[in-house]
């Protein structure tokens, strides 16, 4: 998928500038304006617990989705926007939760890690500018076009051969089927053959780390280390 068609990213203020996305946002203060470029992006996956929710089904369906998944329980992609300036960095992310629509949140300190309490596993997608663009693109135009949380998923994971990825346009997802269907259309490496459906997000972790796919990092006080022992984070 090509940045042919600006209007999706238009919509969230992001536009291209030679061969790079950038998005204007007013920091570190509502008074001054920066343009942030498009640096990398992530896949993050979260081992906690799934937000709960004042809604009764909401919160049973987040306790049947930890117990199916056996370990982490949401993952999603971040977008790591770096100022022109190389002063200051923003992230965003695009995720999906329970009774929710796919949507594009920024976030700051939540996927800073240190030896005693991570809760976020990171890893950094080995993609060319053009599939970096592609993919926040392709996020655009879901998140434009309102896909909804699947709450039939569990099936999916019980049953493999419930649900079948077919192609066709998305209007709901899981936030793992998401993350995997996004990889697959932009011909990111070791997705071309894989069956998003069937990706919960404890699954599509351990595919990463055993195909050794991609980078694990550390994100400590907006610095990014790569984690060099072979293991990864012991998330024990």
């Amino acid at each position: 998928m090509d940045v042919e068609d600006p209007e999706d990213l238009g919509a969230f203020g992001i536009h291209l500038q030679g061969d790079t996305l950038v998005m204007p946002l007013p920091y570190p203060s509502d008074s001054e304006t920066k343009d942030f470029m498009l640096f990398e992006a992530y896949l993050a996956f979260f081992d906690g617990q799934r937000i709960q929710s004042r809604y009764a089904w909401k919160r049973h369906l987040n306790t049947l989705i930890g117990y199916v998944t056996h370990g982490f329980t949401h993952c999603e992609i971040a977008f790591r926007f770096l100022s022109t300036d190389l002063v200051h960095e923003i992230w965003m992310t695009c995720n999906i939760y329970t009774g929710e629509n796919l949507q594009f949140e920024f976030k700051t300190n939540d996927y800073n890690q240190d030896k005693e309490n991570t809760l976020w596993s990171l890893y950094a997608l080995d993609l060319d500018k053009q599939r970096l663009n592609a993919l926040l693109c392709h996020c655009a135009v879901d998140v434009r076009r309102g896909v909804a949380f699947n709450n039939m998923v569990y099936w999916n994971f019980l049953m493999p051969r419930f649900c079948r990825y077919d192609g066709r346009v998305q209007k709901v997802a899981f936030c793992s089927e998401h993350v995997a269907t996004a990889l697959k259309r932009v011909g990111c490496k070791g997705f071309r053959h894989i069956d998003p459906c069937t990706m919960d997000p404890t699954t599509l972790y351990n595919y990463v780390r055993t195909k050794q796919l991609f980078k694990q990092v550390r994100l400590s006080q907006g610095i990014v280390e790569e984690i060099m022992q072979s293991g990864g984070l012991d998330l024990d």
